[in-house]
């Protein structure tokens, strides 16, 4: 359910005449982009007056301080530091005597922009800072700051508020009588500067020799933030020791203790229960784990910003206040609270209506058995009991012990569908449940675990009438006094959630609207239906003077949309908090319903990481029930997206022709973004509009299963400002604007191709043919092979419809790469036809197919044939063999010659 809070009544914008200031990243930039980085001190007590200083960048105009919650500060003055008046603020503020302690959600409006939201603490009791370091350090436990005892004569209690450096350890001592309580709680993670710039608080009791008697680190109730309590068996001085608990620390390493030593200091309980009761009407509770004992309570629960949000309860004894609430839910449903035993299905806690049906059950059956009824006759007179429709309860309970289960039993009606949500770690128990649906002979149903967290939920449909079973336990088996958990089971609830999503990994860039005089910002949405279905109108309240929203009506298939921002030229300077809401589109007038009946439509959630681990997740967030929206000085820039003649084609591409209009003297670069996107749709991060261009194009393409149909997009644009121009005194920075929304038709392409592979030799020639599908067009069409090396030739090819199919004629030359080439594209120019049939300039371009192509080698060249016999050429005589020496003495000694015509070589 949706309650509308008073606490998005901003307050009243006063107006300063205010030069724009310089900017920081481009990607994040605003008009003028003022910066806030903390504030300082980290909080305060409530019923003084306090100077906190807003320290950052670009600050110099600051005009507004923007509250999430009325009637709890009043600011007195706004002064800007005199020797750094762009990097810090002074603000004087009252604050109430009767605010809320605890966190309180700040931005800074200056004259041309709003800064990120940042956090300030409010306390109950009196407030004393840590000694100066470099004074007093108490690093060394024999340094240690005492806590005398007349700081804790007037509250029972004091809040020592201080800075841990790297490697930094402080120490405080403290006088305890035995038996005394000391109780402590520590803000640190919570009171986090920036996303990178945090500590996660350890605390620690030593006696006076260095041993550790408690410690505490994080706490399922706080977070990262540690609560300890101490009762010392001897009287005594011990230490307070405060670390990082990694030793880390930082320059920004902030922290708030708040240390009572009487009841009246502050009650410090570790869980509510029951953890929550129906909207507006007054509930009992008891506070669980104080150190003083646990203590009843009679408390209002107020609805959350949305049916799926927990809201929170204070507990209050002798009119203190706890330092920090406690988690508590808000529904429409009653409670049921366990009776116990109920360890098993058979003791199930029964919610009312149990026992008159049980009984009506049993009484119709016994009135077919006098009847004279057959067994069949008696089971259907007892079926023929027909259950109310359920209408929600919410089932309360603790698991008190090691291995404690928890059953709970209703009447439900066949075929209602039921949804089962357990809050346990939402509500800050140490719990990690499990739960189970049964029927009533203990038949396992349904179970489930970890869906929201570690928190079950289950949606399921009854399957006949008659009792169910709600089994709960811890996964772990584990149990204690403040392992609390709440059962909501009820119709589901459809409520959806609008929030402004982060732009970057770091920081709350354009989480805040801030929009020129007489131009535009658009920005996307983030809408989680929670299930509910059916086209969402989005529309906003609480506007500034001169501003007005655009919103197309949002198709049930989408999650992100655009929504546009728009400040006439003669729109007041100044901003407020809007409510940016949606709602069913056939049903308007919920909105001017009763807070009862508004169940069906959302106002915005901006969620704000203050810290985030690396990239992991959120270790602490705020969540701002409103958007800050602001009119600035007009811009010498503003841009204008041409409507696009022709559809984006899937599988094509769409080129977004842009006009730049500049004021006389205005040159400078300007840098376009495209941030909303359909899914299937892409395009580059960044274009860049050089400084003597006034037109540029934003090419975009969608992928085969690009989203069909028409959708709203937008261009944001930046570019760095002068220090002055025209009479206006910029101050340099970074001005940023945005385009009007302008519709793309997304269609599927008008035919498709089935191309066959080819191959082809080097120095010969190829066809590759195309066979035309689901042709339906008009015009002709050119269909070019894209994607073809040099030394690959081929012509575009000309298409109508009436062709069933064509030929691709490629030429390859002796250079044409060997080996295959994939993926070539046949791409398409097709153009649009006017109403005579006439080709238009504009043309649709998608590509129809992809094929691949094999280049092999020329064929060898074959070795030339002789034609003519060659002639012969006379051998020469061969010479006579020489004669050996002994050859030569046996042909002397027979009278034969020996001369060189016999061979004889050596006479």
């Amino acid at each position: 359910m949706r309650a509308r809070s008073a606490a998005l009544v901003a307050l009243s914008a006063t107006l300063f005449a205010a030069d724009v200031v310089p900017t920081a990243t481009p990607h994040q930039a605003f008009a003028a982009d003022p910066q806030l980085t903390v504030v300082l001190p980290r909080g305060a007590r409530r019923g003084t007056e306090a100077t906190f200083t807003f320290e950052g960048n670009r600050l110099q105009d600051a005009a507004e301080v923007l509250f999430y919650e009325p009637g709890v500060f009043e600011v007195k003055a706004i002064t800007p530091d005199e020797k750094q008046g762009d990097k810090k603020v002074a603000v004087t503020m009252q604050i109430a005597p009767d605010a809320r302690v605890g966190e309180h959600v700040v931005q800074l409006r200056c004259a041309n922009g709003v800064s990120e939201f940042h956090t300030i603490y409010v306390g109950s009791l009196p407030e004393v800072a840590e000694a100066d370091p470099k004074e007093a350090p108490n690093t060394d436990p024999a340094n240690a700051e005492p806590l005398s005892k007349d700081l804790f004569e007037e509250a029972g209690g004091v809040t020592v508020t201080g800075r841990i450096d790297n490697e930094d350890l402080d120490h405080y001592s403290i006088d305890l009588a035995a038996g005394q309580v000391l109780s402590v709680e520590v803000e640190g993670m919570r009171l986090a500067s920036s996303e990178t710039t945090n500590m996660d608080p350890a605390i620690e009791v030593l006696d006076l020799e260095g041993r550790e008697l408690v410690a505490s680190d994080d706490t399922p109730l706080t977070n990262a933030d540690p609560v300890l309590r101490f009762t010392p068996a001897e009287a005594g001085t011990y230490l307070l020791r405060i670390r990082d608990a990694e030793f880390k620390g930082s320059g920004r390493g902030y922290y708030r203790m708040h240390v009572g030593l009487r009841p009246e200091a502050f009650p410090r309980p570790l869980a509510v229960y029951p953890a929550g009761g129906p909207v507006g009407e007054e509930v009992e509770v008891t506070f669980i784990g104080d150190p003083h004992g646990s203590f009843r309570q009679k408390v209002t629960p107020v609805a959350g910003l949305t049916s799926d949000q927990t809201g929170q309860v204070y507990a209050v004894r002798d009119g203190a206040s706890s330092p920090s609430a406690l988690p508590f839910r808000a529904s429409e449903f009653p409670n049921v609270l366990e009776a116990e035993p109920n360890d098993d299905r058979t003791a199930a806690t029964r919610a009312p209506g149990v026992e008159a049906y049980l009984a009506a059950v049993e009484a119709a059956k016994e009135k077919a058995k006098a009847d004279g009824g057959d067994a069949a006759a008696i089971k259907k007179a007892g079926e023929s009991v027909k259950p109310d429709a359920f209408a929600g309860l919410a089932f309360n309970g603790v698991l008190e012990q090691d291995g404690d289960h928890d059953h709970f039993a209703f009447i439900g009606r066949k075929g209602q569908n039921l949804r089962f949500d357990v809050f346990g770690t939402r509500i800050g128990s140490p719990i990690d449940a499990e739960l189970r649906i049964l029927d009533a002979n203990g038949r396992n149903l349904k179970s489930g675990a970890d869906r929201v967290g570690l928190d079950p939920r289950e949606d399921f449909a009854l399957p006949e009438d008659g009792l169910y079973v709600v089994a709960v336990h811890d996964q772990l088996e584990r149990g204690g006094e403040n392992f609390v958990y709440r059962v909501e089971v009820s119709p589901p609830v459809r409520t959806p959630t609008l929030s402004i999503p982060r732009n970057g990994r770091y920081g709350q860039g354009r989480q805040r609207v801030v929009i020129p005089r007489g131009g535009h910002f658009a920005t996307r949405v983030t809408i989680s239906r929670d299930g509910l279905g059916g086209e969402l109108a989005i529309d906003a309240a609480d506007l500034p003077e001169g501003v007005t929203v655009t919103a197309p009506k949002v198709p049930d298939n989408q999650s992100t949309w655009p929504v546009l921002f728009s400040a006439a030229e003669d729109a007041p300077l100044g901003g407020l908090l809007a409510d940016l809401r949606a709602f069913p589109a056939d049903k308007p007038e919920i909105l001017k319903a009763g807070p009862d009946q508004r169940a069906s439509y959302a106002s915005s959630i901006i969620a704000a990481d203050l810290v985030r681990y690396n990239n992991q997740g959120t270790l602490w967030e705020v969540e701002a029930p409103a958007v800050a929206v602001a009119v600035t000085e007009k811009l010498p820039f503003s841009i204008e997206v041409l409507p696009p003649a022709t559809a984006l084609v899937r599988n094509g591409v769409l080129e977004l022709k842009i006009k730049v209009h500049r004021d006389e003297g205005f040159d400078g670069e300007i840098k376009l973004e495209f941030p909303q996107r359909t899914p299937g749709i892409g395009c580059d991060y960044q274009r860049t509009v050089k400084k003597e261009e006034d037109t540029a194009v934003y090419p975009l393409n969608a992928n085969a299963s690009a989203a069909l149909g028409k959708f709203p997009f937008f261009v944001l644009a930046f570019a760095a400002l002068p220090n002055e121009l025209n009479g206006v005194a910029y101050g340099g920075g970074t001005g940023l604007c945005s385009s009007e929304l302008v519709d793309i038709e997304v269609t599927e392409t008008p035919f498709t191709l089935k191309l066959a592979k080819g191959a082809v030799q080097q120095t010969t020639s190829t066809a590759i043919t195309a066979e035309l599908e689901n042709a339906d067009f008009k015009g002709t069409a050119t269909v070019t092979l894209k994607g073809l090396p040099d030394g690959l030739n081929c012509e575009p090819v000309e298409v109508t419809a009436e062709m069933e199919s064509f030929v691709f004629e490629i030429a390859a030359t002796e250079t044409a790469p060997i080996g295959t080439r994939k993926g070539l594209l046949a791409e398409v120019v097709l153009p649009n036809v006017d109403e005579n049939g006439k080709p238009t300039e504009d043309a649709r371009v998608f590509t129809a197919a992809t094929t691949d192509l094999r280049v092999d080698a020329a064929p060898k060249k074959p070795e030339p044939k002789t034609t003519e016999a060659e002639p012969k050429v006379a051998k020469a005589p061969e010479k006579p063999k020489p004669l050996s020496r002994l050859e030569r003495l046996r042909r002397e000694a027979a009278g034969l010659p020996t001369d060189s015509s016999e061979g004889d070589t050596n006479r």
